[in-house]
């Protein structure tokens, strides 16, 4: 009778599962934080300038948005905030950071009341930011050019 040798096979295997779950999971993480970058930005009707400057490309993170509505209601980052409110919810989104390295978005739109605006920039003032930028839109003039 003869016996049979019983090869063994030696080798690894690559299992793809749980790098098929990371990669869902990474997918799932960008796909949420891209519609928080949304919220920032909401549909306003910008007033317009005939000339502005575009965002300075610096390698300081994304700056913070406020959106002051036509009604006067002042939002940042979703939540609707009362207009004493804002200062305390700029210091507290700055805490622990440079000031001077933190920048400020104020999207208004145009038919919105002025002292909604103001009262945004005094409390960017208070809360010791001095980057603040105001978003426009450019002019469209009325005369064609030659």
């Amino acid at each position: 009778m003869r016996l049979h040798r019983v090869r063994r096979k030696y080798g690894a295997e690559l299992n793809m599962t749980p790098m098929i779950d990371i990669i869902f999971q990474l997918i799932i993480f960008f796909m949420v934080v891209s519609q928080f970058k949304r919220i920032a930005v909401e549909a306003l009707t910008l007033p317009e300038a005939k000339k502005g400057e575009p965002p300075p490309q610096t390698a300081q993170a994304d700056p913070i948005t406020i959106n002051v509505f036509q009604d006067g209601r002042i939002v940042i980052y979703g939540k609707t905030l009362a207009p004493d409110a804002v200062q305390s919810a700029l210091e507290e989104q700055v805490k622990g950071q440079d000031k001077s390295k933190v920048s400020v978005v104020v999207r208004s739109d145009k038919e919105a009341p002025w002292e909604a605006a103001a009262g945004v920039l005094q409390a960017c003032a208070g809360a010791g930011i001095s980057r603040v930028r105001v978003a426009v839109t450019e002019a469209k003039d009325a005369t064609p050019k030659p």
